[in-house]
């Protein structure tokens, strides 16, 4: 055996098996995996939403969510013929982006729903904080309108008997059903009712401060009605004396 030729022979091995790795690490990529725009790669690098790199990257690749296309910097809904021209610089181009998927794709992310639905929230928080200050809005809710009209009954009357103040409640109600209390007769200030023109409580007496309407309030109605018993005494005074009238047959 020659010197040095076991040598040679592991290096002619090694070298060969060298070559085999580097032919198999270099495989080409398929097209479909192929970073043809790169600009929607680093796009999706400047995003944290999950959803929202998947996409971009899926884009980066010529993967387009259904109905867009792309080309020139010109991103395209197919259907609704809308286009937009992306800028160079990638924070914008981004944002520009997928503002554009999710108007014209209706495209969100559960992390984009999360974030509409607080938003939804606060501005129906706001617009309730803007109607409550809003005697006018307040008044057309039954609900709403009797929770202040009772929590200024109590505050300003409450040296008087309850049963005085749940009578005052009562006929506050349905003097603002009638209409002859509107809203101009009240002061509405800081979610609170200050005064009521109109009605007042003077010596544990009710008192209308104002001059009736020619047509009487419902409560004033209510107050004329005899109560049920003798409504039913006399309707049985009525039919004896109509059974006197009755001739008795002999």
């Amino acid at each position: 055996m020659e010197i040095g030729s076991n040598v040679n022979g592991a290096g002619n091995d090694l070298w060969i098996s060298a070559m085999d790795s580097g032919i198999k690490n270099k495989k080409k990529l398929k097209k479909s995996e192929r970073i043809q725009c790169p600009e929607f790669e680093l796009a999706a690098e400047l995003i944290e939403d999950p959803y929202w790199q998947d996409i971009l990257k899926q884009c980066a690749r010529k993967k387009f969510p259904r109905s867009f296309c792309y080309s020139d910097k010109l991103l395209k809904h197919k259907y609704n013929n809308k286009s937009i021209k992306l800028p160079d610089d990638p924070l914008n181009f981004c944002k520009m982006c997928v503002d554009f998927f999710k108007e014209n794709g209706r495209m969100f992310s559960e992390l984009d729903k999360l974030e509409y639905s607080q938003n939804e929230e606060e501005v129906i928080l706001v617009q309730l904080m803007k109607d409550s200050c809003d005697w006018k809005k307040i008044s057309k809710s039954k609900i709403r309108r009797a929770y202040y009209i009772r929590n200024y009954v109590d505050e300003k009357y409450n040296h008087i008997p309850d049963e005085i103040r749940e009578e005052l409640y009562t006929q506050i109600n349905v003097c603002i059903e009638d209409k002859f209390i509107k809203k101009e007769h009240i002061d509405f200030n800081n979610y609170h009712i200050l005064t009521i023109d109109g009605i007042d409580v003077i010596d544990c007496d009710i008192v209308y401060t104002r001059q009736l309407p020619p047509k009487k309030l419902s409560y004033l109605y209510r107050n004329e009605q005899k109560d049920k018993i003798y409504r039913h005494y006399d309707n049985w005074l009525k039919y004896l004396e109509d059974s006197n009238k009755i001739t008795p047959i002999k």
